[in-house]
C-alpha cells in the first residue's frame, strides 16, 4: 500500500486485516510423524503514532492434522497479541499469546513412539525483532524471529507438561496491488518448539510457504 513517508512507513497502515494460507509441514515427535497441511492464520490490527512507529496486532491460528503413520490426531487454536516499535528499518517485537492444544496418540494402538494423549492450555510470552527492507516502489521485504521466554502450561489430563526452547521465524514480501487498499503476501515460516512429556522431550516443528492479502486503511 502506498502513502505518504518512507516505503517502509508506506507499508504501516492506520488500520488493516489480512490473512494467510501455508502448505506446511508438521513434524511432531509427539504424535510419532510427519504430515503436510493448509494452515489459515487471520489478523488485525494498526499502527499509531508519529510517523506510524507503535504497532499493534491480533492474530488466529487453527489447525487440525490427521497424522497417516502414527494414526495420531492434533487440534490446536491458538490468539497471539503482537506490539511492535519501529526504529527505522528495525523493530522490537513483544507477544504474548494462548493456546489450546490436543494430541491423541495412543502409542500402545499405534506401535510408534509418542507422547502418548496431550491436553493442555498454554499462555506464551515472547520476545524478538523484525527487519524491513524495500525494494523500488512497490515491494517491502521483511524478517521477524520471536524467542519464546515464558510458557505457562495447564495440563487437562494426567500428562505433566512443558513446552520451551521455542523459536518463530518467517520471511515475507510485501507487495503493493491496490494503492492504498491491498498488498498481497508471500513468504516462509518456520516454527520450533520443545515439548517435555512426563520428564521425556520432544521435537515439534511447522515449516512452509505461505501467500495471502492484506486490506488496509490510512486516516
Amino acid at each position: 500500500s502506498q502513502t505518504y513517508g518512507s516505503q517502509i512507513d508506506k507499508q504501516t497502515q492506520t488500520i488493516f486485516v489480512r490473512s494467510d494460507a501455508s502448505f506446511s509441514t508438521i513434524d511432531s515427535a509427539a504424535a510419532g510423524s510427519q504430515e503436510s497441511v493448509v494452515v489459515n492464520r487471520t489478523s488485525f490490527g494498526g499502527w499509531t503514532g508519529e510517523n506510524r512507529v507503535f504497532g499493534i496486532a491480533v492474530q488466529r491460528m487453527q489447525r487440525s492434522v490427521d497424522f497417516a503413520l502414527s494414526e495420531a490426531n492434533l487440534r490446536q487454536n491458538t490468539v497471539d497479541l503482537s506490539l511492535k516499535a519501529r526504529f527505522g528499518s528495525f523493530a522490537a517485537v513483544a507477544q504474548t499469546g494462548i493456546e489450546q492444544r490436543r494430541i491423541l496418540a495412543d502409542e500402545s494402538f499405534t506401535g510408534v513412539n509418542t507422547a502418548g494423549d496431550i491436553d493442555v492450555v498454554a499462555n506464551h510470552i515472547r520476545a524478538g525483532v523484525e527487519a524491513s527492507l524495500p525494494i523500488g516502489d512497490k515491494i517491502v521485504v521483511s524478517a521477524q524471529m520471536l524467542a519464546n521466554l515464558n510458557s505457562d502450561i495447564e495440563s487437562l489430563n494426567q500428562a505433566e507438561v512443558e513446552i520451551d526452547q521455542g523459536i518463530m521465524a518467517n520471511a515475507e514480501a510485501s507487495i503493493d496491488v491496490v494503492k492504498n487498499y491491498v498488498d498481497a503476501l508471500i513468504g516462509y515460516r518456520v516454527n520450533q518448539e520443545t515439548m517435555t512429556v512426563d520428564g521425556v522431550e520432544f521435537g515439534e516443528q511447522e515449516q512452509g510457504a505461505f501467500a495471502g492479502l492484506r486490506l488496509g486503511l490510512y486516516f
